[in-house]
């Protein structure tokens, strides 16, 4: 066969630095890397495909046009994880840093990503179905046997993502099963290598009718690179909704993976790391699942603007959001303090920010007070609050840290939270009643999560809570860290509301 060398020149760059490993040079290196990010990979003809290590990457082995023209798949809006081989539930619990150890399973934790998790919880307390109705369900199923594959209908989903947790002994009868189930899926993302090798040998024909597209290994991955090309997938799809073709969405999915990995290793082997995935047949999935995630994102988005308060949809960066909604309670304070509870809640307030820390203040004849007198001495020691003093003591002090008591003695000041000092603020409608001492663990929360979003699991002023710091710890990938800090921030408040908490 003669092969049009002008073809292939736009894939050399890859193959080349792939093939070189660890010796190629750093301008090859760059080349690849160039190459990576700037074009898209070229799209051959089924039969013009080689299925190998090198050459297969930054290619997409194409359906031709009458397959493409005849191809129907069914609208869906769940999405199925096999874990193939055994002691999958273990290994892939490992992979996300062990949920199970704070009582969630792997199906929550891809469910709570993509923000299907809050979607489903919110419906609930509201009792309303239409939401959830639209946003995704993850279903993840676990297959260390031929038999398990019986009782699995593909019917009614909208992708397959195939997981392998160790050398899957029967590939050829899991081909077998997607060949009988006479169900075209849209996509199928195939992250074994053994399963790869068993499909590249498919006919359009079988291929065709088994999925839409293909998302395919090239090499051997290990269940944490998985799980990392899994996430990275998922990210695109679900959370940016930035995809177009197949082939370009492989290729964006290997540029993520190499961002990610050349944290740790050179540029040479985070290359050869990242780049172990290929694609095959209708270039365009898009087509067969867009309406699918569009009502996903729609449902996901109307649900945050139902449960975050507005300044946090004015705002991405969520520290700058929770300083302006902040302000936002702070002026409403101002307005209502000619209103004797409220008056006198916030000079309490005031009155605890000001002495708790003054040692004076327990010893001698102070010593024998009450909670509830002592604070009515502080209160009384307070003069008419104007906005200075309630920016000083809300805003200034420790950056904004007395809204959850502060830094400083905040188990102490825990004590202070029942008292009827507050009552003025109990008894609001507005923001105002926010300021409750009963509502500083949401507030420290709401701290700890939105600093996380910007210094990641390292912020420790305050520290995120155990069950917090362990879900962000899903992934070491920056966007997925990104994506969990949101999540955590939509079930924050979500918990804020329904414990009476206002947002505006």
């Amino acid at each position: 066969m003669l092969i049009n060398e002008g073809n292939l020149i736009p894939a050399m760059p890859m193959r080349d630095a792939l093939q070189l490993g660890l010796e190629a040079t750093e301008k090859q290196v760059q080349q690849a890397i160039k190459h990576l990010k700037s074009e898209d990979p070229e799209c051959v003809h089924w039969n013009d495909f080689e299925f190998d290590r090198y050459s297969s990457i930054m290619k997409h082995r194409e359906y031709s046009g009458p397959i493409i023209d005849g191809l129907d798949c069914l609208e869906s809006n769940e999405l199925l994880v096999l874990i193939l081989g055994d002691n999958g539930n273990s290994v892939f619990d490992e992979a996300l840093n062990f949920p199970s150890k704070i009582n969630r399973t792997i199906e929550a934790e891809l469910s709570s990503l993509i923000g299907s998790d809050i979607v489903s919880r919110y419906s609930k307390t509201q009792k309303s179905s239409g939401f959830e109705k639209d946003s995704i369900s993850v279903r993840v199923k676990f297959v260390t046997n031929p038999e398990h594959l019986e009782d699995i209908d593909l019917e009614g989903y909208m992708a397959l993502v195939l997981l392998e947790s160790s050398a899957t002994k029967f590939c050829s009868e899991v081909v077998g099963w997607l060949k009988e189930s006479e169900t075209t899926l849209p996509i199928i993302y195939n992250f074994s290598e053994r399963i790869s090798q068993v499909t590249a040998g498919l006919s359009e024909i079988e291929s065709s009718s088994i999925a839409a597209s293909w998302v395919f290994a090239v090499g051997a991955l290990k269940p944490i690179d998985q799980m990392e090309y899994l996430l990275h997938a998922m990210n695109q799809l679900f959370i940016e909704s930035d995809y177009d073709n197949t082939n370009s969405h492989v290729r964006w999915i290997i540029n993520e993976q190499y961002i990610h990995q050349k944290r740790n290793k050179s540029k040479s082997e985070a290359l050869s790391s990242a780049s172990k995935l290929s694609s095959s047949g209708h270039n365009y999935f898009r087509r067969f699942i867009e309406k699918t995630i569009t009502l996903h994102s729609k449902a996901i988005k109307k649900v945050r603007s139902l449960i975050l308060p507005d300044s946090f949809q004015r705002e991405l960066n969520s520290r700058v959001a929770r300083d302006n909604w902040f302000d936002e309670i702070i002026s409403v304070l101002c307005t209502k303090m000619e209103e004797d509870g409220v008056l006198s809640a916030t000079r309490s307030m005031i009155g605890l920010h000001t002495y708790f820390d003054d040692v004076s203040e327990w010893r001698g004849n102070n010593s024998d007070e009450s909670e509830f007198e002592k604070l009515q001495r502080w209160s009384n020691n307070i003069s008419q609050p104007k906005r200075g003093d309630l920016n000083r003591i809300f805003r200034e002090q420790g950056k904004g840290r007395n809204l959850y008591g502060g830094s400083k003695g905040y188990q102490e000041k825990n004590n202070f939270a029942e008292n009827a000092m507050w009552n003025g603020f109990e008894h609001e409608t507005t923001l105002v009643k926010n300021l409750h001492p009963r509502f500083w663990p949401f507030f420290r929360s709401l701290f700890a999560i939105t600093n996380a979003s910007k210094y990641d699991v390292k912020a420790e002023n305050p520290p995120l809570l155990p069950i917090h710091k362990s879900r962000m710890n899903i992934s070491e990938i920056s966007k997925i860290r990104k994506a969990v800090c949101n999540n955590l921030l939509n079930e924050l408040f979500l918990d804020f509301t329904i414990d009476g908490g206002v947002l505006q």
